[in-house]
């Protein structure tokens, strides 16, 4: 799942999203369920609107998900995001 650190309205959807996968996909196991969150657009840190602490509460909240902070547009951190997933 993707969010864009400068729209919270974004971040604020990642619990939906979750949940809405693992309803449609119905897993036996749902804690097997390798998640990927990526907070997008760290390029634009100046303009962040979704605050490290936010994160940092989510992440301990799901302890489950595999986060990585990326930039599409300068490439940071997408080719490990990449392997991580492969």
């Amino acid at each position: 799942m993707v969010f864009d650190i400068t729209n919270k309205q974004s971040f604020d959807n990642l619990n939906v999203w979750k949940q809405e996968f693992l309803d449609k996909s119905m897993p036996k196991d749902p804690s097997i369920i390798p998640f990927f969150v990526i907070g997008n657009k760290v390029d634009l840190e100046n303009q962040r609107l979704v605050p490290q602490t936010s994160v940092e509460d989510f992440l301990r909240k799901n302890p489950e998900i595999i986060y990585y902070e990326t930039s599409a547009l300068d490439g940071s951190n997408v080719n490990e995001v990449f392997a991580a997933v492969a």
